[in-house]
């Protein structure tokens, strides 16, 4: 048996790289695109549900959509400048970045039927659910 001396030191080390992982890997983590203020409303009837996506400052071509099965996922590129000249004063304004968010729904998805349509800065989808996952009323007969 070897005994070796105690060195505070090294401690002080391994406690202060485990505070910088936690800071940097709940604290600290940097800006996604779900920073971007991208919000849904969902909504749902026997038959579909109903998406609204907020999404201003974005163009309707630079939105993706894609469905499988019960997965619905909205991306795109905002690429955005503005700027305004008046009197003594400017002010330009950009933006740019990849956006994603993706949704889970409680049951498949027709994906050949579905319809998406873009109007003041709000996307809004409508995706009607299969034959499969649609609730049917069974009649009980007296036996």
């Amino acid at each position: 048996m070897s005994i070796s001396r105690w060195e505070p030191w090294n401690e002080m080390v391994s406690l202060r790289d485990a505070v910088d992982q936690m800071v940097r890997e709940g604290f600290a983590r940097p800006r996604s695109s779900m920073d971007m203020g991208i919000t849904l409303d969902v909504m749902e009837d026997d038959d579909s549900f109903m998406v609204d996506a907020v999404l201003p400052g974005v163009k309707p071509d630079e939105i993706h959509l894609q469905v499988k099965d019960d997965m619905l996922m909205i991306s795109g590129d905002v690429k955005d400048e503005h700027e305004e000249k008046k009197g003594n004063w400017l002010q330009r304004e950009r933006r740019f970045g990849h956006f994603q968010r993706s949704v889970r729904l409680p049951a498949s998805i027709d994906a050949d039927h579905v319809n998406a349509t873009f109007q003041d800065g709000v996307l809004h989808i409508t995706l009607p659910k299969s034959h499969e996952s649609r609730a049917r009323a069974i009649p009980v007969k007296s036996g």
